[in-house]
């Protein structure tokens, strides 16, 4: 062998060693420079806004870190205002909750564990549904002394193909609730993410201390409202929620976050997003179409509450779905006995007539039984009102007793009134005024002694 020869394979060689050297070396050194908090670190701004909660809280706003923390348009400092901080300058828990690190525009990224500095990163299925209890008592069954810092990611904000779990951390099996991640990938780019962090103090037998400190990182932190007056301080920080029948939503959500909420849906809607509500949950609407793209009549809809809705919501067809035996009806094979149904309030002629006010985001004025099918009347419940508080009575706002009648039990259970029937008698001169049988046979104006005639459709006055 020449000596050129050996000289390349001894240069071969020790290329090899020098490039493994630095591969095996490169997290150290990273970490080294991460954690000393070097000008030569480079950290993604989204490890910044967990460093960012995580010191606020742990050291306070004093800490040297706060003003290191700092890239592009992110900057620790701004989430550091001096109302927010506690008598020791720090920001935990709710009040870290309530005024989170908001971080936007995040590029998607590899990120492992170790980026974190945390004990474990942990996916959670939502901060909401989340056990905090369960990790804290985790952390007491691990080392006495040592302080414990978890992290805990919302798996809606995770790349499942590029996530891998596991059950235990540091060799103890997690919380049923919990699974580590410890190479994850983020699903979303150019996002919003809410961080904050809890900080809990860990009492160990001998009367010390530990602690225990968890980051979330949130895709939607208005969800985790359980309240008005959470969604409320949320609000007033700056983050676009809203509260609708009871529970707190992003406005920057989509459809599928509003559950089973039918007003969220409808907002949704209403603000150009393409929601639907389906009588279950709240779809997109290309979503709910190809589920029922095979039903085209109400008949095909049996005991399928959700393509028959879609039918009328779509103005496919005209259906209504009857819960009490699963059937979806066509408006007009819905039909009522007269000698059973007083004035429609409760039953299928009231139910069904609300639905098919509610499609043309109308109100539901007047319903009841009518000559065996179920009649309505749409408009607004509001201008009733306006009109009585004007000094009108209520009677005068219609054109007839049977529209009269059957809007008094509509109106007494929508406002809680006490309207009486026989205020509407003042339309009613003589037994022909009764449209239908029942109010024929009722004859709550006691005009004569009126019977229904069947020959010719009307009501007589037997009496004369």
């Amino acid at each position: 062998m020449s000596e050129t020869t050996t000289n390349l394979v001894i240069f071969f060689i020790l290329s090899i060693v020098i490039l493994l050297f630095l591969l095996t070396s490169y997290n150290k050194l990273t970490k080294w420079l991460c954690f000393n908090n070097t000008f030569l670190c480079v950290k993604s701004k989204l490890e910044m806004a967990v460093e960012c909660s995580y010191y606020r809280c742990k050291e306070g706003c004093n800490s040297d870190v706060i003003d290191k923390l700092r890239k592009e348009d992110f900057n620790c400092r701004d989430f550091c205002l001096k109302e927010w901080q506690d008598e020791e300058g720090k920001i935990c828990n709710d009040n870290s909750f309530y005024h989170p690190v908001i971080v936007k525009n995040i590029k998607k990224y590899d990120y492992t564990e170790s980026d974190f500095g945390s004990k474990c990163v942990l996916k959670i299925d939502s901060y909401k549904n989340t056990n905090l209890q369960d990790i804290i008592n985790f952390a007491k069954a691990l080392t006495i002394d040592e302080d414990k810092f978890f992290v805990h990611i919302e798996k809606s904000l995770l790349n499942d193909d590029k996530t891998n779990t596991e059950s235990t951390c540091l060799n103890q099996i997690l919380p049923v609730s919990f699974s580590r991640i410890k190479k994850f990938s983020f699903e979303k780019d150019n996002y919003e993410y809410f961080i904050f962090t809890k900080y809990t103090q860990l009492p160990n037998m001998v009367g010390k201390y530990s602690y225990a400190t968890n980051v979330f990182i949130l895709e939607n932190i208005c969800e985790a409202c359980t309240d008005n007056d959470c969604c409320s301080k949320l609000i007033d920080y700056g983050i676009d929620c809203f509260f609708a029948n009871g529970e707190c939503f992003y406005n920057k959500g989509d459809c599928d976050s509003c559950g089973k909420n039918e007003d969220c849906c409808k907002k949704f809607s209403k603000d150009g997003k393409d929601c639907i509500f389906s009588g279950l949950k709240c779809y997109k609407k290309d979503e709910l179409d190809e589920i029922c793209k095979d039903k085209t009549q109400c008949s095909e809809s049996h005991n399928d509450v959700e393509c028959c809705n879609y039918l009328s919501i779509t103005k496919k067809a005209n259906c209504f779905y009857n819960s009490n035996d699963g059937s979806c009806l066509e408006e007009k094979e819905i039909t009522c006995d007269d000698n059973k149904f007083n004035f429609g309030i409760h039953d299928i002629c009231f139910y069904s007539s609300e639905y098919f006010c509610y499609l043309e985001n109308k109100d539901l004025i007047a319903s009841g039984c009518y000559n065996s099918h179920c009649y309505k009347i749409c408009g607004s419940l509001v201008d009733i009102k306006s009109y009585k508080e004007e000094g009108n009575t209520f009677q005068s706002y219609f054109s007839d007793y049977k529209d009269c009648v059957f809007a008094i039990n509509v109106f007494n259970e929508k406002y809680n009134s006490n309207i009486d029937y026989k205020v509407c008698c003042e339309k009613v001169k003589s037994c022909s005024d009764y449209k239908s049988r029942n109010l024929c046979e009722q004859n709550d104006c006691s005009v004569g002694d009126c019977h229904w005639n069947d020959t010719n459709g009307g009501c007589e006055d037997w009496s004369q």
